[in-house]
């Protein structure tokens, strides 16, 4: 709490009763301020301690005063309190990053992420959502490692597009972290399906060129040099070469060989 109010009992009726009678005693980075008493004089009143921060703990104590009873006996000074623990700090961390490059068809199941200096003794509180939609993914885990690693987290729920991670952590006392880190990475799981492959019809000579276009249902990237379509010239079968990408459609060339077609002009 940011204040917490101190009960004081006294044996008997007393007076002269102000804030320069207490102090605070502190450990820790905890620090407060004794900042109201509730009267001047009584059998028992309460000092209000406000603006409360750090971690550590604090007590109220009675320093030597003119705080008199009806006879004028001095109170003595008592530093026997019961001591008020304080956290107020936030736990603290550095980043959290996806494992995965990007998240696919065969990740998608099982991804990952990442702490980096994270405070140990806290949960982390995660929520995972998509550019595109679907349904949320959230968590919560026990830290133990400040590096530690956050695995067998299914997306399947989310749509293809930008997913992006928020996470904080939370310590035994309710302290938050923020603002909260944040990790992004791309998830495409949809597979390509074959849409058609066309080129164009006639009867082609030896050193021709035939050129094929494959298209299908979504985006495709080529890697390598290895892409090659097979076709099949009569009862023939050949290899067509990959030449370029677009989007959906992928394009191959083949230079027709001698004998490849029987109907020469």
């Amino acid at each position: 709490d940011a204040s917490i109010s101190y009960q004081l009992t006294f044996s008997e009726t007393v007076s002269n009763i102000d804030m320069a009678d207490f102090s605070l005693n502190s450990t820790g980075t905890a620090a407060g301020t004794a900042s109201a008493v509730s009267a001047s004089s009584g059998g028992s009143v309460t000092v209000t301690v406000n603006n409360i921060s750090g971690t550590g703990s604090l007590r109220l104590d009675h320093v030597s005063s003119n705080i008199v009873d009806a006879a004028g006996n001095a109170l003595a000074a008592y530093n026997s309190a019961p001591v008020h623990q304080v956290d107020r700090d936030r736990p603290v961390i550095t980043s959290v990053i996806f494992d995965q490059n990007s998240i696919d068809a065969t990740n998608e199941n099982s991804a990952s992420f990442t702490l980096t200096g994270a405070e140990t003794a806290t949960t982390a509180n995660y929520s995972i959502i998509s550019s595109s939609g679907g349904t949320p993914v959230t968590g919560s885990v026990a830290v133990t490692n400040a590096g530690q690693t956050i695995s067998g987290v299914n997306l399947s729920s989310l749509g293809d597009g930008t997913l992006t991670l928020s996470l904080t952590l939370t310590d035994a006392a309710g302290n938050v972290s923020t603002p909260a880190v944040i990790a992004t990475t791309l998830k495409d799981s949809q597979i390509p399906q074959l849409s058609q492959i066309s080129v164009a019809n006639g009867n082609y000579k030896a050193g021709q060129v035939l050129t094929f276009t494959v298209t299908f249902n979504d985006t495709v990237v080529v890697t390598g040099t290895d892409s090659t379509l097979a076709i099949m010239l009569g009862s023939t079968s050949r290899q067509a070469t990959f030449i370029s990408s677009n989007g959906s459609s992928l394009t191959y060339s083949y230079t027709v060989q001698a004998g490849d077609n029987t109907d020469q002009d």
